[in-house]
């Protein structure tokens, strides 16, 4: 049987697991799974194995965490969160991962057939369902700000499985012990359900066969019920429940506020989740770094020199450079050329055009050998771009907000687009701030905090205020990173 808990049960995966068990046992939760570092760390004799209630693990490219479970576990995550970290962009995807609907076709797309579920329209690859037909359907792809993908048939979730209408057997790749596996497959093989496939979750590993034999049996009765009583629900209308899934990045404050909470437990050092997350692989070095911060050595020191390795190792100048323009509703924009020069901390990246089309927010002509300066710096909030002519005169500056800069991988930055930005056409002489409403929707949907807008608000003025006062060059340019610098650090 599984244990009914008031407190929800939290299980935590990834490069941040150790600050946020931290953090979520200080909230009153309790955490499930741990692993054996986990265990050792923060000395659970009696470590927690049944199902929870939502797992909390990194984003593929390690710049924040991914949140997946029930609703109500899962506003109590972000809740925290909320609290706890200010400057943190939160993306709920809709609806519920796997979740059931009875919903009606409404037409085709090049994609398939556009399905109203009542609280939204989803993608049904399919062309064979006509207009007004009733289909019952489960999101197969959650999306934020766009259709979610689906998939005909009927999904119920149990802790340690799930059975999909019209499925295949499997086993979660998170299960590894081979004896576990063939003790599975075993089942998978006893436990039949004509028309259905059963999805092995990855808490199975802690379950007896008894108890999966058991949760089958309960979603079989559910299934029955399920199927005699769907001709009496309205359409569109939801049938199943599914999991809540929600994007979080910790931009870089947020990384070193969560290094704090790490340094509570064990060794950490100074910029230590910001490292990790740089996919070019300094475990070693963060485990050596933290080995000498154990022995008494100056944390700050060392973390200075990791930086400067890091730096040293993986941005080569006269080689190309990529810029990763996240887009917080989704999709990124490349954005390339050569790295210049690398000068107390900026980087500045060569960038050539082709003619045609105008320059964004500036209304300037794109003309026969135009160039431009691209200017980060890692940390900070700002990309500044500049654009020449052909005989060197700078027509515009383009000055995009964003989430604080950060190394991706080898030359290459990341950063996520907040939206507002501050152009200066320097052809007709004026300033001024563009899509500020863009920024305000980021407010309205809960994606960013009020505290978040407000600080973007103030770089913006800042800048513009900026802009309209200096002969900008790409010299002047820095005062203006330094002035936002001071604003910025006022988010903790």
């Amino acid at each position: 049987m599984i244990e009914r808990r008031e407190k929800p049960l939290i299980r935590i995966r990834g490069i941040y697991a150790t600050a946020l068990t931290a953090l979520f046992l200080d909230a009153g939760f309790d955490i499930t799974q741990p692993t054996p570092p986990i265990v050792s760390r923060f000395k659970l004799t009696k470590p927690l194995l049944a199902p929870p209630d939502a797992t909390v693990k990194d984003r593929d490219d390690k710049k924040g965490v991914t949140i997946i479970g029930n609703g109500g576990p899962v506003e109590a995550i972000l809740k925290v969160f909320r609290e706890r970290f200010p400057d943190i962009i939160v993306k709920a995807y809709q609806p519920e991962l796997y979740s059931s609907y009875k919903g009606v076709a409404e037409g085709t797309c090049e994609r398939g057939t556009i399905v109203n579920l009542g609280i939204t329209k989803g993608i049904l690859p399919s062309h064979d369902i006509k207009p007004g037909q009733e289909v019952v359907v489960h999101v197969r792809k959650p999306s934020f700000l766009s259709q979610p993908l689906l998939a005909k048939g009927l999904v119920v979730n149990g802790k340690y499985m799930r059975l999909v209408e019209g499925g295949k057997n499997s086993i979660s790749r998170h299960i590894h012990n081979p004896r576990k596996i063939r003790d599975l497959l075993y089942l998978l093989n006893m436990l039949r359900l004509e028309d259905w496939g059963i999805r092995i979750r990855s808490s199975a590993r802690f379950a007896s066969l008894e108890e999966l034999i058991a949760e089958f049996n309960e979603l079989k009765k559910q299934i029955q019920s399920l199927k005699r009583d769907l001709s009496k629900l309205p359409t569109p209308s939801k049938i199943t429940p599914g999991d809540a899934l929600v994007e979080v990045t910790f931009p870089l404050e947020a990384k070193k506020a969560l290094d704090e909470m790490r340094r509570k437990v064990v060794p950490t050092l100074p910029l230590h989740h910001y490292f990790k997350s740089i996919s070019n692989g300094f475990e070693k070095i963060l485990n050596f770094s933290e080995l000498l911060i154990e022995k008494g050595l100056d944390p700050e020191k060392i973390s200075e020199s990791v930086q400067e390795y890091i730096c040293q190792d993986i941005l080569n100048v006269g080689e190309r450079f990529r810029i990763i323009h996240e887009d917080i509703g989704g999709g990124r924009v490349d954005i390339n050329g050569l790295l210049r020069e690398v000068k107390g901390g900026y980087l500045y990246i060569k960038r050539d055009f082709r003619p045609g089309g105008l320059y964004d927010g500036l209304n300037i002509r794109k003309e026969e050998g135009d160039y431009g300066t691209t200017i980060v710096k890692v940390g900070s909030m700002l990309t500044c771009h500049f654009y020449y002519s052909q005989k060197n005169e700078l027509k515009g500056i383009y000055v995009n907000v964003n989430t604080p800069t950060e190394i991706f991988s080898r030359n290459c930055v990341w950063y996520q687009d907040l939206k507002i930005d501050v152009v200066k056409n320097n052809v007709e002489g004026w300033v001024k701030t563009i899509d500020h409403d863009q920024l305000a929707t980021l407010l309205n949907m809960n994606i960013i905090s009020k505290e978040y807008f407000e600080l973007c608000t103030s770089i913006t003025k800042e800048v513009e205020e900026f802009l309209k006062c200096v002969d900008v060059t790409e010299s002047s340019i820095v005062d203006l990173f330094e002035r936002v610098e001071e604003v910025q650090n006022k988010i903790y």
